[in-house]
């Protein structure tokens, strides 16, 4: 069956409620991830939003006994009068962390809901697809012996409420910067990075009061390694790939490591301190 986007149609929806919603993993390239993208498109600004070919390449990674890391791509679906539409997605990656090896994060890149379901009155879908992510990166963690310590996000200031409702926290006095996530062929970057709100939510053991210092900064340099340097080694030239590391660890980490204490622990807070924000959750 193919699969629309809900947002595409003119079809007045009334009435819906959460059940009518079912969540299931995308595997394969198809409709499915092709809907996914053009709600993805729809919502976030072109510098901060990953290519169509960089998902189709997580796909091929996820059937891969090569991958480094495990990413999660979901998506949720409403079937109504013969038709399915596509009203949620979530991509996130889990990995184990450089320097704390039995430790993995689980780095949410993107968590989308369909506007249209939300004017419909359509809630918690991006509650669920995060639970559901969350049991699948936890099982695959799981699977090999490695805790899962922390689930963390690049968050806009406009969606710190959804983040502060869900019990994510926000390292104080953390200023992020997300990295170009395009290069050209010569390695330089067709965007500049972007200033964003990183929240973490502490899982297990973790503390929800505090974070050490040195582990967040392999919280972060661990994203920045699998999320932007690693894909660009595929596809670059060693001189060009120098440029991108050089700009990506030298320019970038550098300017959001100066906002972390060398030691000892920062405190958690709520992520509308990041920004002074009134934000209120979704």
């Amino acid at each position: 069956m193919t699969i629309s986007l809900l947002d595409e149609t003119n079809t007045r929806f009334d009435g819906l409620h959460s059940a009518h919603v079912y969540i299931e993993p995308i595997t394969t390239p198809g409709s499915a991830l092709e809907a996914a993208y053009r709600l993805l498109e729809r919502i976030f600004e072109p510098e901060v939003l990953n290519t169509y070919d960089s998902f189709l390449e997580e796909l091929a990674e996820v059937s891969s006994n090569l991958r480094n890391c495990y990413s999660i791509h979901l998506a949720a679906f409403l079937e109504m009068d013969n038709q399915r539409y596509l009203v949620g997605f979530h991509n996130s990656t889990v990995m184990r962390l450089l320097s704390h090896s039995d430790m993995a994060i689980q780095a949410v890149t993107y968590l989308v809901t369909s506007p249209k379901a939300k004017e419909s009155g359509l809630r918690g879908i991006g509650s669920r697809l995060s639970e559901a992510a969350l049991q699948l990166a936890t099982d695959q963690m799981n699977e090999h012996g490695c805790r899962l310590a922390y689930i963390a996000a690049e968050a806009e200031t406009p969606s710190l409420g959804f983040w502060t409702k869900s019990g994510f926290l926000w390292p104080e006095g953390l200023r992020y910067l997300q990295p170009p996530l395009e290069f050209d062929e010569s390695g330089k970057p067709r965007f500049e990075e972007v200033a964003e709100n990183f929240v973490v939510f502490p899982l297990g053991i973790s503390s929800r009061n505090s974070i050490q210092a040195d582990v967040l900064m392999d919280l972060i340099l661990t994203m920045y390694e699998n999320l932007i340097l690693r894909p660009q080694r595929a596809i670059l030239a060693p001189d060009a790939m120098l440029r991108v590391q050089s700009y990506v660890l030298d320019r970038v980490l550098e300017r959001v490591k100066a906002t972390i204490p060398v030691v000892g622990e920062i405190p958690l807070v709520s992520p509308l301190l990041a920004t002074g924000s009134h934000a209120h959750p979704d």
